[in-house]
């Protein structure tokens, strides 16, 4: 079986696409399906790491419906391009929800393709994605608690971290009840931040979203990329807008932008205007631009899955990253 796949690397991996004009399809390579890996060249998998490891412009995607053992390739971590660098597992996942198979496919994409895969959560009461626990009576230790306990289950799942979703005003009641905000998000993330992020010296990764706009300024150099939910904008203005809004608590590497594939899978997003190119799919758009304060960390997608029903699977997601990061031939 043959499958069409996307590589961007700029240790020298070759990647075919069309030229970005508007709307277009791009061309097809063909290579091995990314199961294959005996098939593959060790060098290939060893330039992919190296191209992980690198300064570039990431691409981030929420995945949902993971199932490996599912006869559709849609639930597969496998099935994601290889060249993606953050797949953030949307719906909590804890250790007594998580299967062999999916720890064994966990293994194959972090260990073969040097991606990294969290999980997301959206933060509310202390104990939620936890069940069954006891937490202090004392609030912030309390949070101390969670914190840590979260840290753990994560860790001992086998993710490469956590991605926080905070919406405390916006993310529903029930959902983000009693959501920590303020000193006492500030705390919480403290205590994240000797498990995961820049501060902990792990390498693990602790993202947020969600919110941006209400993460204390003192909480921002406890996360490795704050991910922006860009949804439905049409022009690089918003994007502008949308930085500007943290620039006091994120730089510009940290910042990464993102689109609704729930809804826009199909198009590669909205009719974007960009001044340059004319009207595109929003992801490009989001691909091309930068803010005026420096280079961005990257772009991506909510449910990033979607695009699995194309043909050539991903093809926007593919063509993003080849925008931010073009091939070296």
């Amino acid at each position: 079986m043959k499958k069409i796949i996307y590589i961007t690397v700029l240790t020298g991996l070759l990647m075919a696409t069309g030229a970005c004009s508007d709307w277009t399809d791009m061309e097809r390579t063909v290579v091995d399906a990314p199961e294959q890996l005996s098939n593959k060249d060790g060098n290939y998998y060893e330039n992919l790491r190296a191209y992980k490891r690198s300064e570039h412009e990431l691409y981030f995607g929420w995945f949902g419906g993971w199932n490996p053992a599912s006869p559709s390739r849609r639930g597969s971590l496998s099935s994601v391009p290889d060249s993606v660098d953050i797949i953030s597992i949307w719906g909590m996942i804890n250790s007594a929800m998580i299967t062999q198979e999916q720890r064994d496919e966990l293994a194959l994409v972090q260990n073969e393709y040097g991606s990294k895969v969290t999980v997301t959560i959206l933060l509310g009461w202390i104990g939620k994605g936890l069940p069954d626990r006891t937490w202090s009576e004392n609030r912030e230790d309390a949070l101390r608690e969670y914190a840590r306990a979260l840290a753990e289950d994560i860790i001992g799942c086998g993710f490469n971290g956590l991605d926080i979703d905070f919406e405390p005003t916006i993310g529903g009641i029930d959902d983000v009840r009693d959501c920590p905000m303020g000193d006492e998000f500030t705390l919480f993330v403290e205590e994240l931040g000797k498990y995961f992020g820049p501060q902990s010296g792990t390498g693990r990764l602790l993202i947020i979203d969600g919110e941006l706009n209400l993460v204390p300024a003192e909480a921002g150099k406890y996360f490795d990329y704050a991910v922006s939910q860009a949804y439905d904008k049409t022009s690089p203005v918003a994007y502008q807008s949308r930085y500007n809004a943290v620039n006091n608590i994120f730089k510009p590497h940290q910042f990464i932008i993102t689109e609704d594939f729930e809804r826009h899978w199909s198009t590669g997003g909205t009719a974007f205007r960009d001044p340059v190119r004319g009207v595109i799919p929003s992801l490009w758009g989001m691909a091309y631009w930068e803010p005026a304060q420096g280079r961005k960390g990257g772009c991506g997608s909510y449910h990033m899955e979607y695009e699995y029903g194309h043909d050539p699977d991903y093809k926007y997601l593919r063509q993003a990253i080849q925008i931010m990061n073009p091939a070296i031939y």
